[in-house]
């Protein structure tokens, strides 16, 4: 039986040549920003519908950008979003230097070569997406027909409509031959449905998923849940199994792969996301065992090895229980998104998670609706957004909890907004609260044991009305509030102020940007 891969996580795009040299084509669609200069040239034009591109010209889209081609003897080119693409005049050669592309040629015209940063390949076939990897190589995706790719070593395979491989640099030979599921492929991909018309092959591909999906039911391929990533050096491919809780391939090691993430989460971030499934079954999850360290949008991401993600514009939590097992040992996880992130009514937990888990919210507010509460298994939590962290409530209490014993660190940050939260318990031994100006009210401390930190970070070092009113009757202890270089601000309390607070003493410090 064999074994058809989601293949979610890709860079793809792809190639077929004509017999005649492709020196020349026309743009027949323009989408946002794409623009063109001869090779090597500073100067660029922006591309226009009717205008010509030739060699040794160059083309170059922005990000959710993309262009059309066709050539004389009618061979498509469709040229995908942050790709850099031009045609050679040698023996009908193209060169993707980074990004995606889709070909289509009408059958028998031929074949030509596509060379990428580091790798070369013959390619014959008639509907092929070709997308550049991190490690200089491509993948090859045949979309229907069949293509006969060959390196110049000689090494070549045939590859039928629904099957892929990665042509990786400094090797003479090829990848392995992966299925890989047509239908959500094609659902996915804007370079099949991102223009005013059809491609010229729909029929065609349609007719492949078709055939595929009767070849699933009927048991002679089966579909996985396995995320094809990318080819990341010379010898590794990393593939995920998330039905199996295994990789397919050796672990990469020495690796950073910030990259990959960053291109899922451009992929993923302008679509709403809801929660609604207990192990995250049927989302798109980032998955990977090499470690990943950059800054998204603004956002810093140093995740050790085992960092798991997912992306959306809008987030919410539907359940009340989230079990991440089925990703394995996670040491982190991400939830990245782009518009609101929003918790509900009562309790939910996210069990199973190793070391950290992070809400990240790159464009928008974080929403804690009256009365949430949050018990991780992990150990860190963060919660980062553009916009504002809130939590309004008439009486009922904010909870962000470890599922058993305290949380070593909770860090909660806006980056150009406020913190506003009314009742919070933070069951944290080390509590960080960034932004512009952080308002507490009612802080509740009633369930805690011991010695805790609660540390507010201010571009001014102003805060406000932190302990009113938040203490519960004959109980004791003391609210300790220290103040940086003397600025308080006005609150409810200032330096020293005893309020009881049931067994915890608990120290706030209030600090200009860092202590």
């Amino acid at each position: 039986m064999r074994l058809i891969y989601l293949s979610t996580l890709f860079l793809t795009g792809s190639a077929m040549l004509s017999a005649d040299n492709l020196q020349k084509a026309r743009f027949t669609e323009v989408i946002r920003d794409v623009r063109v200069s001869k090779a090597n040239a500073t100067e660029m034009r922006e591309a226009k519908v009717n205008d010509n591109f030739e060699v040794p010209e160059v083309i170059r889209t922005g990000m959710n950008s993309r262009a059309e081609l066709e050539a004389p003897d009618k061979t498509i080119a469709r040229i995908g979003a942050n790709t850099v693409f031009s045609f050679e005049a040698a023996k009908r050669t193209m060169n993707l230097q980074s990004g995606s592309v889709l070909f289509h040629a009408p059958k028998g015209m031929g074949g030509g070569i596509i060379k990428t940063a580091a790798a070369t390949a013959a390619v014959t076939g008639t509907t092929i997406m070709v997308g550049a990897t991190s490690n200089g190589g491509f993948k090859l995706m045949v979309m229907e027909g069949s293509s006969r790719v060959t390196l110049p070593s000689g090494s070549n395979k045939v590859l039928k409509e629904g099957q892929m491989t990665f042509i990786m640099p400094g090797r003479d030979t090829l990848g392995p031959t992966l299925e890989f599921d047509l239908q959500r492929t094609v659902q996915g991909s804007d370079l099949v449905n991102g223009f005013d018309k059809e491609v010229s092959s729909k029929t065609k591909i349609d007719k492949a998923i078709g055939d595929q999906q009767q070849e699933i039911k009927s048991g002679k391929v089966s579909s996985t849940e396995t995320e094809l990533v990318d080819a990341v050096n010379n010898n590794e491919i990393v593939v995920i199994d998330l039905s199996k809780n295994q990789e397919l391939a050796n672990p990469v090691t020495n690796t950073n792969s910030f990259p990959l993430l960053s291109s899922f989460l451009d992929s993923q971030i302008g679509a709403d996301l809801s929660f609604d499934t207990l192990d995250l079954s049927g989302k798109n999850v980032f998955l990977s065992s090499i470690p990943a360290q950059g800054t998204y949008k603004g956002f810093g991401i140093n995740a050790a090895a085992n960092y798991a993600a997912v992306g959306g514009k809008n987030i919410t939590f539907t359940l009340t229980n989230y079990d991440f097992s089925r990703f394995g040992t996670l040491s982190d996880f991400g939830i990245f998104a782009n518009g609101t992130i929003t918790f509900p009514f009562g309790p939910t937990t996210f069990s199973n998670i190793g070391n950290s888990i992070h809400f990240i919210n790159v464009g928008g507010a974080i929403t804690f609706t009256q009365g949430a509460t949050l018990n991780f298994s992990a150990s860190n939590v963060s919660f980062e957004s553009l916009g504002d962290i809130t939590h309004t409530s008439t009486g009922n209490a904010l909870t962000i909890q470890k599922v058993a014993g305290d949380l070593t660190r909770l860090v909660m940050e806006s980056k150009t907004g406020k913190i506003d939260l009314a009742y919070p318990i933070f069951n944290s031994a080390v509590t960080e609260l960034r932004a512009d100006t952080v308002n507490l009210s009612h802080l509740n401390m009633a369930n805690y044991t011991g010695t805790k930190s609660l540390n507010v970070y201010t571009k001014t070092g102003n805060w406000y009305y932190i302990g009113t009113g938040g203490v519960l009757p004959n109980n004791s202890g003391s609210l300790n509030i220290y103040g940086d270089n003397g600025q308080n601000g006005p609150t409810n309390g200032g330096p020293g102020t005893q309020v009881n607070d049931g067994t915890t003493t608990y120290n706030i410090n209030s600090y200009i940007n860092g202590p």
